[in-house]
């Protein structure tokens, strides 16, 4: 109502301008606009203290809700904000640290806490900060740290504003990742065969310690100097049909040995693609190894297997020539292995030989047959066959150098049939001439005794006969005497 009276003197005023009207109206819109200016005020104050009340909601909420730490500090260092983060993270409830020192920087940080606050009550703010908290059970994590100064309404700085974030599994994982890279360094440059990473211009933009060496290579940098055919090849351009090359085409890996006349050396290169995220081939990785060592010998091998082949056939050759029968038998004198002459000797092919027992074609001569399961040697034994063949078998056991088990044994059997019948025949021819001999020595006793009463005789005739011309002779002297 007063509006309104206040509207219809306006209007009165309007239409009769006396001085005292006039001053009046000039009252009267003062008063008016003092009004509507009050009014105005009253609205907007209301206005701001509704945002007022909904900003600090919303900075309530966003404390609640932030998943860092907020934590608030007055100049005098009494925590003022203890976000729910903040219990969760360093282990302290609410009630225990508003009003308090802040309870989570450890006694040797203590002067790094207090140059952070000077720093930020002089204005200066911090952002990612790493450091170092304690949490209630005592144990040290680390945190990234941002600050801002809090205000007051005339703009002094009344405390500090801290956002904290723990980065401890993040900085473990970052340990992890750098303990990584660095083995994996420690690991490429260790390897000693060579490595170079190429792009797809063929630039040698990586390589571990042994390619350097070898191939001699510079300080690498991103430029036209490093082409990997001019380093391994000693060439100013890829070598025609350069498997490597063909990699950057198809996509596919290879592997191929080659022998560098620029390295002087056996070479296996094995080339892998390189590829970006979205699958483009970006280049290759060279993996080459010194393989000159590994041809020598290759080669000295192979020349080896051709001497062993080689004397292996001529082994066999005059294992199957020998007219002696040689034979390998197992543990169980099963044969195992047999030259020709066993066949020959059986009358049957080698090949139904091999798996029969060795007394199946031999007398099994029990001395013999002891010493071949036992495995010590034998003499030469002489055995007769049912076929009536003479036989010389000797047995050699072969053990295991390692463990000293018998492996196998070798028997060789000497077809002495001829011989034995020879000395058959020479025992017998030596009796005969035993006999005659003796009957010839009996023949010369009777005959040497016969001479040698012949000359008993004639020396006894001779005798008598000089007996007689003596007594003639006498007998002569006494006629005459006596005439």
């Amino acid at each position: 109502m007063a509006l309104y009276s206040i509207k219809g003197n306006l209007l009165s005023l309007i239409f009769t301008p006396t001085p005292h009207e006039i001053y009046m109206r000039f009252l009267t819109m003062g008063f008016l606009i003092f009004v509507i200016h009050s009014r105005f005020a009253i609205h907007e104050q209301k206005k701001t203290g509704q945002a007022l009340r909904e900003t600090t909601y919303n900075l309530q909420s966003l404390i609640q809700a932030s998943p860092e730490a907020i934590i608030a500090v007055k100049i005098n260092g009494n925590v003022t904000i203890w976000s729910p983060s903040a219990e969760r993270i360093f282990g302290w409830k609410k009630d225990e640290v508003l009003g308090h020192p802040n309870p989570i920087v450890p006694k040797e940080k203590q002067n790094e806490y207090l140059e952070i606050r000077k720093k930020t009550h002089e204005g200066q703010e911090f952002r990612g900060l790493e450091l170092r908290r304690q949490k209630k059970d005592g144990s040290v994590i680390d945190i990234s740290l941002s600050t801002a100064a809090m205000r007051n309404a005339e703009g002094a700085i009344i405390g500090v504003m801290g956002i904290l974030t723990d980065i401890t599994e993040h900085k473990r994982i970052e340990e992890e990742v750098q303990q990584a890279r660095y083995d994996w360094e420690d690991t490429f440059n260790t390897i000693t065969d060579m490595i170079t990473v190429h792009d797809k211009d063929f630039n040698i933009i990586r390589t571990n310690k042994a390619a350097e060496k070898i191939l001699k290579l510079p300080f690498l940098e991103k430029n036209e100097g490093t082409k990997c055919f001019r380093y391994y090849h000693g060439k100013e351009a890829p070598p025609e049909g350069c498997p490597s090359c063909g990699c950057l085409k198809t996509g596919a890996p290879a592997t191929f040995e080659i022998f560098e006349p620029h390295l002087n050396m056996f070479i296996e290169i094995r080339a892998i693609p390189r590829f970006d995220n979205n699958n483009n081939l970006i280049g290759l990785i060279h993996v080459v190894r010194d393989i000159t060592e590994r041809k020598n010998t290759e080669e000295r091998v192979n020349k080896l297997l051709y001497d062993v082949t080689k004397a292996k056939k001529e082994w066999e050759i005059t294992f199957d020539s020998v007219s002696e029968i040689i034979m390998l038998l197992d543990k169980e004198l099963t044969i195992i292995r047999a030259n020709k002459s066993l066949a020959d000797f059986a009358g049957i092919p080698i090949n139904e030989v091999i798996g029969h027992k060795y007394y199946e074609y031999f007398p099994p001569e029990p001395e013999l047959l002891e010493k071949l399961k036992s495995g010590s040697s034998s003499e030469w034994v002489e055995v007769k066959t049912e076929t009536g063949h003479w036989l010389y078998l000797s047995h050699c056991p072969v053990f295991d150098e390692d463990n000293g088990d018998l492996l196998h044994s070798i028997v060789v059997a000497t077809d002495i049939t001829r011989l034995h019948n020879a000395q058959q025949q020479i025992t017998e021819s030596d009796k005969e001439l035993r006999k005659k001999i003796e009957d010839l020595e009996k023949f010369y006793e009777m005959a040497v005794g016969r001479e040698l009463k012949m000359q008993e005789m004639k020396k006894e005739i001779k005798r008598l006969h000089e007996e007689l011309l003596k007594y003639n002779k006498e007998s002569e002297t006494t006629e005459g005497f006596m005439l």
